[in-house]
């Protein structure tokens, strides 16, 4: 959630569990922190030591109209720019709520003052992929979005034959050097028959337009006639067809 640290303002990551507050040295000091540079050492959790390098005490921490002063530890790389733990919660009156959608608020209230926040945090809810069990769900929209497009691909609903005529190997070689899209196989089978016959062979191809399926008696623009028929010297057979 968002946080305001002195005048500037901070994406914090509210977490129960941690025991203390943590922010980043550089933004400490942008936020034009007082740090005890004497104050220093290690941090010992259960995943390993991590280096502090100052603590900051009394730095106040607004979140919309709760205000709180808590206890920081200064640490040169983290993740994260703010991380605010029980230190921070225990100063105030809190409640943590989370949906069945994966969304989770976070109530703080001041009671003092008689204010209160409720905050719903930016990294949650169905569609975040922090969140996602398993990102290649097809239950989200852009991931069903991603799957019709790769069926798309594979059935070719608009594809268009091109018939071309190679008179040598070394323009088919060119061709497929020029343009990826090109299956190999295609080009090593055409190889064999012009090797073995010693004529001209015809390499047939499949391009489908990027504009999608917008009928049989449409005709191809100028651009997306040139990478199969201008380039490399090829020449068009008689016959070009075109299906669906």
């Amino acid at each position: 959630m968002k946080v305001q640290i002195g005048q500037l303002e901070y994406s914090a990551l509210v977490d129960d569990g941690a025991e203390m507050n943590i922010i980043r040295e550089r933004h400490a000091i942008e936020a034009r922190l007082k740090i005890n540079r004497d104050d220093y050492g290690f941090l010992v959790g259960a995943s390993g030591s991590t280096p502090f390098c100052g603590t900051a005490s009394g730095v106040l921490v607004t979140v919309g109209k709760v205000k709180v002063r808590s206890y920081f530890y200064v640490l040169p790389r983290v993740e994260h720019e703010v991380l605010l733990g029980r230190a921070f919660l225990r100063r105030l009156e809190s409640i943590i709520i989370n949906k069945h959608d994966g969304t989770m608020f976070v109530i703080l209230c001041d009671p003092v003052c008689g204010y209160y926040e409720v905050v719903k945090c930016a990294n949650t809810g169905p569609y975040c992929s922090r969140n996602r069990l398993n990102p290649e769900s097809y239950t989200f929209p852009e991931s069903e979005k991603l799957r019709k497009e790769k069926e798309s691909l594979g059935e070719e609903p608009n594809a268009r034959e091109f018939s071309l005529t190679l008179p040598d190997i070394g323009q088919a070689i060119d061709f497929v050097s020029t343009h990826e899209a090109i299956d190999p196989n295609v080009v090593q089978a055409l190889t064999e028959i012009i090797t073995d016959t010693g004529s001209a062979g015809t390499m047939r191809l499949v391009y489908s337009p990027p504009g999608g399926n917008k009928g049989e008696d449409e005709e191809l623009t100028s651009t997306q006639q040139g990478p199969f028929l201008e380039d490399a010297g090829l020449t068009p057979a008689p016959n070009v067809s075109t299906r669906k």
